[in-house]
């Protein structure tokens, strides 16, 4: 599915977006985000901070934390 997913992001991206625009990396969630869960304000937007909060494992999985 990641597969399926990466590709048709490369070829949606291809010719409009810089290399370095296009994500390499993807975390699927089998969860539509709603306003009734609360990853959804009531206008249908984004809320980041509870998106993070509930899926921070699936994140730090794909982009770990690094000590520089």
């Amino acid at each position: 599915m990641i597969a399926h997913v990466s590709e048709l992001c490369k070829s949606k991206c291809a010719g409009k977006l810089a290399a370095f625009e296009t994500p390499t990396k993807y975390g699927l969630v089998d969860e539509t985000w709603t306003p009734e869960n609360d990853m959804l304000t009531s206008a249908f937007k984004i809320k980041r901070k509870a998106v993070e909060e509930k899926h921070k494992d699936l994140i730090l999985s794909i982009y770990p934390l690094t000590n520089s």
